[in-house]
C-alpha cells in the first residue's frame, strides 16, 4: 500500500516509485501484489490529478491489471489517462499512452494492431531519448508480430534488435528474457549439426543462469525469466559453480564473463 508520506510527496516521485514496485512484482510473477500496487498508485495519482506524470506508472499499471485478469479495468485506466493528457504537450506521457493502447490490443488478441502501436511507441521513446523503453518496445513489437505470424522475419529481427540494445545497456535480465523468446521460434537460430560439447566451459545456458544468479536473482526468478523449471535452474547453477571453481553466487557474474562457453568438436 502507499504510505502516507509517499502519497503526499511530489507526484513524479510517487508515480515512478509505484511503477517500479509494480515492475518488480511482475518480474517475480507476483500478480496479486502487482495489481494491488497498480490500484494504490493510480488512486494516489488520481488524487493529485496531474496526469502528465502518469508516464512512469500507467504502462506498468495497465500491464499488471491485465495480467491480473481485469482487462476492462485496464481499459478504464487508459481512458482516464488519455483524457488527463489531452491537448497537453507531454511527449513522455504521450509515448506511455501509445504503449498502453498496445497493451490493450495485445490483451484483445489483436496482435498486428498491437505490434504497430508498440512500434509507434518505440519511435516516440527513441526521440526523447529513452533507449531502455525503446528497446522494450522493440521486444514487444517482435513478440506480437510473431504471435500474429510465427514465421515472420520482421518479428525475429525486432527481438534481435531488442536483445542487442538491452545488452548494450547492461540489462542482463531483460536480455535473457528476449533470448529465451528468440529460442522459442525455429527461425531464430540455426544450430550446428550435432550436439555441442562444452566440457569444463560454461554452455550458453549455464552462462545466462550464472549471470542472472550473480545479479541477485533467485532460482525461481531465473526460471520465470528463462522459461525453465526451478530444478533445471538449480542444476545449471550447481554446474556453473563447479566449472568456475567458486562457492558463492555473488562471484558467478564476474567469473562467467571471464570464462564464456565455447563449442568444441
Amino acid at each position: 500500500a502507499v504510505g502516507s508520506s509517499e502519497a503526499s510527496g511530489p507526484v513524479p516521485l510517487t508515480a515512478a516509485a509505484a511503477g517500479g514496485r509494480i515492475r518488480l512484482a511482475l518480474a517475480r510473477e507476483d500478480l496479486e501484489t502487482a495489481a494491488r500496487e497498480a490500484s494504490d498508485g493510480w488512486a494516489a495519482l488520481r488524487a493529485k490529478g496531474v496526469w502528465v506524470w502518469a508516464a512512469e506508472l500507467a504502462p506498468w499499471a495497465v500491464e499488471a491489471t491485465i495480467r491480473a485478469g481485469e482487462p476492462a479495468t485496464a481499459r478504464e485506466l487508459v481512458v482516464e489517462f488519455a483524457a488527463g493528457i489531452e491537448e497537453r504537450q507531454a511527449p513522455t506521457a504521450t509515448a506511455a499512452l501509445v504503449r498502453c493502447h498496445a497493451l490493450l490490443a495485445e490483451a484483445d488478441g489483436a496482435f498486428p494492431e498491437a505490434a504497430e502501436h508498440f512500434r509507434h511507441a518505440r519511435t516516440r521513446y527513441q526521440s526523447l531519448p529513452r533507449p531502455y523503453d525503446a528497446a522494450l518496445m522493440a521486444e514487444a513489437a517482435g513478440r506480437c508480430a510473431l504471435a500474429s505470424s510465427p514465421s515472420t522475419t520482421a518479428g525475429l529481427s525486432e527481438l534481435a534488435d531488442a536483445a542487442m540494445e538491452l545488452e548494450a545497456l547492461g540489462a542482463s535480465r531483460d536480455v535473457a528474457r528476449v533470448r529465451a523468446e528468440l529460442r522459442a521460434h525455429p527461425g531464430a537460430e540455426r544450430p550446428a549439426r550435432g550436439r555441442p560439447r562444452y566440457d569444463e566451459r560454461l554452455s550458453p545456458r549455464e552462462q545466462e543462469v550464472a549471470e542472472l544468479a550473480g545479479a541477485g536473482l533467485s532460482n525461481r526468478e531465473i526460471a520465470a525469466t528463462l522459461h525453465l523449471s526451478p530444478r533445471t535452474v538449480e542444476q545449471h547453477v550447481a554446474r556453473a559453480l563447479r566449472k568456475l571453481g567458486v562457492v558463492s553466487r555473488n562471484e558467478l557474474a564476474l567469473k562467467a564473463h571471464d570464462k564464456p562457453g565455447r563449442r568444441t568438436n
